[in-house]
């Protein structure tokens, strides 16, 4: 989840033309914990080659021919299912947060999907 949490946040931030940015806050958000010199350095390296991918004409073509509708009705169930255990996990909550960050993406990019927002049922 965070993989494709990170990667439709930077496709996001592409199509604005500030992927770097985007990238440099998303891996800092998530390598807070990362402890080390050789860490830091392999974050970066994994950042850069990340943000070459995304420049790419294959990066663009994926984020162009993603099904955002669709993605959003998916992690809507999963959050709907996992909200209605008895009791949560540590990986329960970390699969919810990276679903709300991708949820709260998607509404910003396409408002258009606002609407299955409001009327999500499980």
């Amino acid at each position: 989840m965070t993989l494709l949490r990170v990667f439709l946040e930077a496709g996001f931030k592409s199509q604005q033309g500030d992927i770097s940015q985007a990238m440099r806050l998303v891996r800092k958000s998530s390598s807070i914990g990362d402890e080390g010199d050789l860490a830091s350095k392999k974050a970066q390296a994994d950042e850069d080659q990340f943000v070459e991918l995304m420049k790419s004409p294959s990066g663009q073509e994926v984020m162009l021919s993603s099904d955002f509708e669709k993605l959003f009705d998916k992690l809507m169930q999963l959050l709907a299912t996992i909200l209605s255990k008895s009791k949560l996990g540590l990986e329960d909550k970390i699969i919810i947060e990276s679903a709300l960050a991708i949820v709260v993406g998607i509404l910003l990019f396409r408002n258009d999907v606002y609407a299955r927002f409001i009327g999500f049922t499980s």
